[in-house]
């Protein structure tokens, strides 16, 4: 079995395991609330020791104000350049300066531990695929020319927090580590990373409600 679907079958797991552990929640006696979550994602890590940023977009549901999960699909602002010695027999218009890209979709579970006026306290969970792309410029041609790429798996788990200003304006932050497993070791080791994460949120479901519902009322804020 491949670590994918390993990893895969761990996160339907988890999700499974929480929701039978919620049917004897007092809060399943009452109507169930879904909300469908689609949003721009983004953080720093690591790639090969150097600092990169990530962006992204999730979309998924959430459920009763304590479970998220759907999809996720992330990737580098920019290519990592970096140097290396390359085989010059195989390459021999190559010069020793190499792009890396890298980029993932995984399917995320978030738990949400603590939810209070202000205050939010979640642990993330995701899983999924990674593609791995290197290149190095052509000096005769001028062109980028690929000469490494690899398919990998990820898996990524932190934990997040939030504070919210006003009803929607919150400050976030979290802090993780990416698991990346590649068959070449050197890649897995160049991409396995802490990840850390600080933004700007502007809720704007909250927002729209209130510009638009004019009996809208948010009882945390009323």
């Amino acid at each position: 079995m491949t670590r994918a679907k390993v990893h895969l079958m761990t996160f339907f797991c988890i999700v499974f395991v929480s929701f039978y552990m919620a049917q004897n929640d007092s809060i399943t006696k009452q109507k169930r609330k879904v909300k469908v979550l689609v949003g721009l994602d983004a953080n720093r890590s690591f790639v090969l020791k150097t600092r990169a940023k990530f962006g992204g977009i999730r979309v998924g549901v959430e459920v009763e104000k304590r479970y998220r999960f759907g999809l996720s699909v992330h990737g580098m602002q920019e290519p990592l350049e970096f140097d290396r010695t390359i085989d010059s027999d195989k390459f021999p218009n190559a010069n020793n300066t190499l792009k890396l890209k890298f980029s993932y979709t995984t399917l995320f579970y978030e738990h949400i531990w603590l939810t209070t006026k202000r205050w939010e306290l979640s642990t993330p969970f995701h899983t999924g695929g990674g593609e791995v792309l290197i290149s190095y410029k052509d000096t005769i041609q001028n062109k980028e020319k690929q000469v490494f790429k690899g398919a990998s798996s990820v898996l990524f788990t932190s934990i997040a927090s939030q504070y919210k200003i006003t009803r929607w304006l919150a400050l976030g932050t979290g802090l993780g580590y990416r698991f990346v497993f590649s068959k070449d070791k050197k890649v897995s080791a160049g991409l396995n990373a802490p990840v850390y994460v600080f933004k700007v949120k502007v809720l704007m479901g909250e927002l729209i409600k209130k510009w638009f519902k004019k009996d809208y009322h948010n009882s945390d804020w009323d």
